[in-house]
């Protein structure tokens, strides 16, 4: 037989005050913490040795910024600046004790790693009123053909002069680089990019925004991005959730989901997607578009460009000619129609209760004239001279 038992009334009072009394403390101590007046103590590690121009440097941090710039001379400068906000120098070497920062320097092969060592805790569960805050800060200067290999985390991470293959994996932070030769791969999310002047790039991006201005070859597969691309030769791209402009180029190829996606004069476009809005203005050579349950705009097409090829489901097109073209049309429309304005000389055109076809052209019926060429299901097409 189990008995029930009723805590004294003195008891349960003893144990609401305590409990009042932990709120109160832990009230005050956070006050105390968001009101402190901190100092800033910092220490600095400078190295400096001849090395290969070919030397490999890897580089590990995290709680901080790491800048990397090349220089014409076959020597490698490190330099590691910690800072520590605390309440009082003892506070400070306590964080100091936890913060390692080695350098192991050879003439090919350099090693620079950021170890933290997790902070003491006691049982007493509120932030007292020694409170400390860090950043551990790595500035490298290099030979110019060196190869770098980075793993920064909650940093940002800056990249000048640099002809040598880079190496970059960024966690919470942004990255900023300019005059860049060599390839680089980038695995980089959450953050801000901003790249100039750089060769080639093969990137993972993730909840990053920013632009990537004249490059050689960019290959990008990104998720809940907003980037902005000019003067990139040859783009290839897969895309969810992205937010793309690209202004100028060569050839600019993707495959996505649920994006927008805005050209303006590139040379020559493929694209695959679902779940869309595309907008193609100017493109001069080809335009080949696949679409799925989306919206495609392609307006003020010029005579320069050769061909237009459209496919899609549910999916409607909106077609621009710029005025005075030659261009021909053969579109095919299953249970969509096929708008045209008067100027289209129509040679040929049959519609039933599920089908619609029509050809002509614009302008004169040469055999160089472009070429429209749609096959639809579903959607509709409008074709239209500005």
């Amino acid at each position: 037989m189990i008995e029930s038992y009723k805590l004294p009334a003195r008891v349960s009072l003893c144990g609401a005050f305590v409990f009042v009394l932990l709120l109160t403390l832990a009230a005050s101590s956070l006050k105390a913490q968001s009101s402190c007046d901190c100092e800033t103590y910092s220490r600095l590690i400078k190295k400096e040795y001849e090395v290969y121009p070919t030397v490999l440097v890897n580089i590990s941090n995290k709680y901080g910024p790491v800048r990397i710039e090349g220089w014409a001379q076959n020597r490698i400068r490190v330099e590691a600046l910690t800072e520590v906000q605390a309440e009082s120098e003892q506070a400070a070497a306590q964080v100091f004790d936890r913060i390692k920062t080695e350098m192991n320097i050879q003439q090919r092969l350099v090693n620079i790693q950021t170890e933290i060592e997790p902070a003491k805790t006691s049982w007493w569960p509120f932030p007292g009123m020694q409170t400390a805050d860090y950043s551990i800060g790595i500035r490298v200067y290099l030979p110019r053909p060196a190869a770098i290999s980075l793993l920064n985390k909650h940093g940002k991470v800056e990249l000048r002069n640099i002809m040598g293959n880079i190496s970059a994996e960024v966690i919470s932070g942004d990255v900023f680089g300019s005059d860049l030769e060599g390839e680089i791969t980038l695995n980089q999310k959450d953050g801000a990019i901003n790249l100039e002047q750089i060769t080639r790039l093969n990137a993972d991006l993730v909840n990053v925004e920013g632009s990537l201005t004249s490059a050689e070859w960019i290959k990008v597969r990104s998720r809940s991005t907003a980037l902005r691309f000019r003067n990139i030769t040859k783009l290839e791209s897969e895309t969810r959730y992205d937010n793309y402009f690209v202004d100028g180029g060569g050839s600019f190829f993707n495959e996505g989901r649920f994006d927008e996606i805005s050209l303006d004069q590139v040379r020559e476009v493929k694209i695959r997607s679902s779940l869309s809005r595309l907008y193609l203005d100017k493109i001069r050579s080809n335009v080949e578009v696949e679409a799925d349950s989306s919206r495609v705009r392609i307006t003020d097409v010029p005579a320069t460009c050769r061909k237009v090829k459209l496919e899609g489901r549910f999916t409607d097109f909106r077609v621009v000619l710029q005025p005075s073209v030659s261009f021909r049309l053969q579109a095919v429309a299953h249970h969509a129609g096929i708008r045209y304005p008067r100027a289209l000389r129509v040679t040929e055109e049959i519609e039933t209760s599920d089908r619609h076809t029509v050809k002509g052209y614009f302008g004169q019926p040469h055999s160089t004239a472009g070429l429209v060429e749609a096959s639809i299901n579903y959607g509709g097409l409008t074709i239209e001279e500005d």
